[in-house]
């Protein structure tokens, strides 16, 4: 996978990102995304299961932020091993 990584310019509450790969985004009306940083974080594994209320067992990540790279609220697109899991949102 190929990711731009990006600069980081915080002034006060303002948070700015200044992409340094060029990328042709069509004009075609319709909605485009593309990577700005792509950020391996560390964390803690975690099984979690209820067995009186359900047989599943389920997997739980706790993650830390130890980048200089600050976390805005939004969908989170979560790969594990390489393979794309699914998508979650952050608050």
């Amino acid at each position: 996978m190929e990711a731009s990584q990006s600069k980081i310019e915080q002034t006060g509450l303002s948070v700015s990102y200044r992409v340094g790969l060029k990328v042709t985004i069509p004009s075609d009306g319709e909605s485009h995304r593309m990577n700005i940083a792509v950020l391996p974080l560390e964390g803690k594994l975690e099984y979690v299961t209820t067995p009186k209320l359900d047989s599943g067992v389920f997997l739980k990540l706790h993650l830390t932020n130890g980048s200089d790279n600050p976390l805005l609220p939004g969908s989170v697109r979560v790969f594990r091993e390489g393979e794309f899991v699914g998508t979650v949102p952050m608050q």
